[in-house]
Parts: C-alpha cells; sequence; structure tokens
C-alpha cells in the first residue's frame, strides 16, 4: 500500500507458542486489516489467558522458606547483639 511502509505485515508472537499473522489485502484499508488482526487476537483468547495469569504467584519451595526463616532468625539475632553493643540506637 502506497504510504505505509510500515505496514506490510501486522504480527503477535507469544512465548513462541501463539502467531498471529495478518497479511493485507490488495488496496486494503488499514482500519480493516487491524479489525482483522484485533478479531484474530481475540480469537485465539490470548488477552484472556494473560489476564487470568496476572494474579498467579508461585509458591515457593520448602527449602527457600527454610532458608527464610533461618536467614530471619539470623539477622535477628545480628541486631540484638547491635543494640546491646550501641552499635545502633
Amino acid at each position: 500500500m502506497r504510504g505505509y511502509a510500515s505496514y506490510d505485515r501486522i504480527q503477535l508472537t507469544m512465548n513462541m507458542s501463539t502467531n498471529i499473522n495478518i497479511t493485507p489485502h490488495k488496496n486494503e484499508n488499514p482500519t480493516q486489516a487491524l479489525r482483522r488482526f484485533t478479531n484474530a487476537f481475540r480469537e485465539a483468547s490470548i488477552l484472556q489467558t494473560v489476564k487470568g495469569n496476572r494474579y498467579f504467584h508461585r509458591l515457593k519451595s520448602e527449602r527457600s522458606e527454610k532458608d527464610g526463616k533461618l536467614r530471619r532468625i539470623k539477622d535477628a539475632v545480628e541486631y540484638k547483639n547491635l543494640r546491646r553493643n550501641g552499635k545502633i540506637n
């Protein structure tokens, strides 16, 4: 299309698992191509998947929880000793 140098292809790649390619038809309006891309994007349900995973947090392993507890205990003892020695007010 004339006047749209970067309009050769609209593409979305997500985690190497979902590809949406839209190649504009001859004499197609950019708005229409964008609408086709939006419909393909909606049909692929990518946005629903991303929004569904938005608040997902992986649980920590038992080992990392134990290490964190031990670190907090060690830090508390060190802080107590620094206060006792007058190095922290």
